[in-house]
């Protein structure tokens, strides 16, 4: 649950920071969703382990989507 509180917490920072703390912020939150999930995966008898596995996977193929955005639009010749 830190993990996902954190990843959480970048986000919500990384809304109102400038461009590249904006990445910075974004990657992190990636990371710590993808930990979040791995720690997660395989959890049976946990409360609520089914549901924050589904958050964390979710939330962290959204900020994926989001980072390749920014990279195609801060980098006109990638394909």
């Amino acid at each position: 649950d830190t993990l996902r509180y954190r990843a959480d917490r970048a986000i919500e920072q990384a809304v109102r920071a400038p461009l590249e703390d904006r990445r910075r912020l974004l990657g992190q939150a990636s990371g710590d969703y993808q930990a979040c999930a791995e720690k997660f995966d395989g959890l049976t008898n946990y409360h609520d382990a089914e549901k924050v596995l589904a958050y964390c996977q979710g939330r962290h193929a959204a900020v994926q989507r989001l980072l390749q955005q920014m990279d195609e639009l801060t980098d006109p010749g990638a394909p």
